[in-house]
């Protein structure tokens, strides 16, 4: 999901979903590598440095940009077969620019 969040009222706050079939607990069962690329025209999203999704770049994209990472558990989603504690370990977080 694609979530963004303008920071002025000359840009609209977007959102673009795609949902991205994984075998059945392939993602719990170690850590992953997970990316995304912005470019003038799109985002690109990757797992385990394949592309698995591309999205038109909004308006948004195109100024500054800030990283969030977080469970994003409830707001409308079901959370009733969520595990309790539900855990987010993150092994490192890497940011790089092309200029």
């Amino acid at each position: 999901m694609l979530h963004l969040w303008a920071k002025s009222t000359a840009v609209k706050t977007e959102s673009q979903l795609e949902i991205i079939k994984v075998p059945d607990h392939s993602l719990v069962d170690g850590f992953h590598d997970y990316g995304v690329e912005i470019t003038h025209d799109e985002v690109i999203f990757y797992l385990d440095r394949v592309a698995v999704s591309r999205m038109p770049a909004p308006k948004a994209a195109h100024g500054p940009m800030s990283l969030l990472v977080d469970l994003a558990l409830g707001s409308g989603w079901p959370i009733d077969k969520t595990p309790n504690p539900s855990v987010l370990s993150v092994a490192y977080i890497k940011a790089f620019s092309r200029i």
